[in-house]
């Protein structure tokens, strides 16, 4: 009984059931448009004033249905990933100097 308790509490770390690691996932899924640095690219705009803006939920809102002019689409997570991905670019992306008079 001993070995199957300690197989089963060691096979959801094994298998990726942890918490989302919001860092990996931006870099995965965000990124590519955005930038590491949340500044943008060519075409895509810098996300670090908004993420100094807005709200968890409105971060998240817009992570899992995209923005409301269209121009970024959906991304394709559960709502566990897109919280993760939020709390982590906010944490390390959004502007401290960003003022909302702008």
């Amino acid at each position: 009984m001993i070995r199957f308790c300690a197989l089963f509490v060691f096979v959801p770390f094994v298998f990726g059931c942890g918490e989302p690691d919001g860092e990996a996932l931006y870099d995965a899924k965000c990124a590519v448009c955005h930038g590491s640095d949340g500044a943008g690219q060519t075409t895509t705009p810098s996300i670090q004033f908004e993420l100094s803006q807005l709200s968890l939920n409105e971060v998240v809102q817009t992570i899992l249905e995209g923005s409301e002019s269209g121009d970024m689409p959906p991304i394709v997570l559960n709502d566990s990933e897109a919280e993760a991905v939020a709390l982590w670019a906010m944490e390390n992306l959004a502007d401290p100097n960003a003022d909302a008079s702008e």
